[in-house]
């Protein structure tokens, strides 16, 4: 489920021409160091400014918030916690 969770993300991403890199577990599994890891972190390569693209991504995928206020959190954190709802797999 990861995996695929995985190439929708990137598969939008690539559509909006929004630059990102995988990073965590998700990327050690890809280069084959075996990592035990339950969420995607990818960086994104947007101005927090343009946050906006992102959120529209996060609805067209069908994500749901981990915070009560993403923007605001965003702007403070640099961070988007979100989840996929079908398997609760978290995206950062």
């Amino acid at each position: 489920m990861l995996q695929k969770i995985l190439i929708n993300v990137v598969k939008e991403l690539d559509k909006n021409k929004i630059p990102y890199a995988i990073i965590g577990g998700q990327a050690s599994l890809m280069h084959g160091v075996v990592r035990f890891t339950q969420d995607i972190d990818i960086v994104l390569g947007i101005a927090i400014d343009e946050i906006n693209k992102f959120q529209k991504l996060i609805s067209k995928l069908n994500f749901e918030y981990l915070v009560e206020n993403p923007e605001d959190f965003a702007k403070l954190t640099r961070v988007m916690p979100v989840y996929e709802k079908e398997s609760n797999i978290k995206i950062d």
